[in-house]
């Protein structure tokens, strides 16, 4: 049970975090060195450790780069509560409104507040899935121990299965078949996971869903779910490092049994996460 100290010390804790990010968006840049630490470290998204100058600098090109944005959760909240109001206003089945709630160590106690928010709100469905890592990362024990949830039900993309036996899942990856990730700058990727422009799947600024949707990036990593004989050859996505699925054939078929090497064009930048 948290205590009456326990519960000041997170709220001082939220209270902060509010404010270092307030500062962020002021400066546009930052972090406000008032608020951090002598001998401050940052780690951001998968990007290496860096230090206060290192964080000043990318937090700089990231304002640059999406000018106008802000850190504000009380606007996505808003937000959201207003396109629920529109949806019951015009007794509209449509669109169905999911909230997915990432269970990671430090927020995993919010969940019951998640649960009532969810419900006062009216969201069609609440759902609260485990952390995800960068293929890169999987084999880093410091990120686990600091970012993996104390609850079991919650741990099921727990990077050691990838080191155990290759997989997390041994099932076909349904990010190919039901859904798109698509960026500020218009990228396009197959799920989440994926964050730098050389792992696009295609451009929606210059192309359209439907065109990208079942282009040979998509075929190509729809290719190693599929154990028929492929009938084209498929080039080397960023599939090809996933752990997360099983998949189903050898990562370099082919029709002739050549492996392929990629066929991306290098884009300039990194997607922001």
């Amino acid at each position: 049970m948290m205590t009456q100290t326990d519960g000041a010390a997170v709220e001082a804790n939220r209270a902060l975090g509010r404010r270092f990010f307030e500062e962020q968006d002021r400066l546009r840049g930052g972090p406000a060195g008032a608020l951090c630490a002598p001998g401050y470290r940052a780690e951001i998204g998968g990007n290496p450790p860096m230090d206060f100058a290192g964080h000043e600098a990318f937090a700089r090109a990231f304002y640059t780069a999406f000018d106008g944005i802000r850190h504000d959760i009380e606007e996505v909240f808003a937000n959201m509560k207003g396109l629920l109001a529109a949806k019951k206003e015009l007794n509209s089945r449509t669109p169905f409104v999911e909230w997915q709630f990432i269970v990671f160590k430090h927020n995993e106690h919010q969940m019951d507040k998640a649960r009532q928010l969810a419900a006062e709100w009216g969201v069609d469905l609440l759902r609260f899935v485990a952390p995800g890592f960068q293929p890169e990362s999987m084999d880093d024990r410091n990120l686990r121990e600091k970012w993996m949830p104390k609850d079991p039900l919650f741990s099921e993309r727990n990077p050691a299965e990838a080191t155990e036996r290759g997989y997390i899942y041994d099932r076909t990856c349904f990010y190919l078949y039901r859904s798109m990730s698509i960026y500020p700058g218009g990228g396009v990727t197959p799920c989440c996971f994926t964050h730098d422009r050389k792992q696009d799947f295609g451009d929606i600024l210059n192309s359209t869903v439907a065109e990208i949707w079942n282009n040979h990036h998509y075929r190509s990593a729809r290719m190693l779910f599929n154990n028929r004989l492929p009938q084209e050859e498929r080039s080397q996505v960023v599939c090809d490092l996933c752990p997360i699925f099983h998949q189903a054939r050898e990562r370099s078929c082919s029709p002739n049994g050549r492996s392929f090497g990629t066929d991306h064009a290098s884009h300039a930048g990194a997607h922001a996460e």
